[in-house]
């Protein structure tokens, strides 16, 4: 079953600059076992938000990606795009097709006893 992996961070002054920025992230990603989708872009509203959010085949394959070689070289080309700490999430697989869309609205909820995220 697909899972959806979304990375929420304050954007690099590089990364509004210029938001292909994105495609060295994406590089490292495209060559990996078991992916099969990205999707990133700037917050409409804050310019200084950033959104990627990344489609794996399986857990297994987003385990295995954070296991390899190249989970390194992914971190170190994101560590140029964002300007603050990474908050990761998990998000339905039944949303991937929402994020397909030119411009998506994330709702992003949270419990207060345990982390929660939701995307509608």
């Amino acid at each position: 079953m697909p899972v959806v992996e979304l990375l929420a961070f304050q954007a690099s002054e590089a990364l509004v600059a210029d938001p292909l920025h994105f495609k060295t992230i994406l590089d490292v990603l495209a060559s990996t076992q078991g992916f099969l989708s990205a999707f990133h872009g700037l917050q409409i509203e804050d310019q200084s938000v950033a959104y990627l959010a990344i489609a794996w085949a399986s857990r297994e394959a987003e385990v295995a990606f954070k296991s390899s070689p190249e989970y390194p070289k992914a971190l170190s080309k994101l560590k140029g795009a964002q300007d603050g700490p990474l908050e990761i999430m998990r998000v339905d697989p039944d949303h991937l097709a929402a994020l397909e869309g030119t411009v998506t609205q994330l709702a992003i909820c949270k419990l207060r006893q345990a982390p929660f995220s939701c995307l509608v």
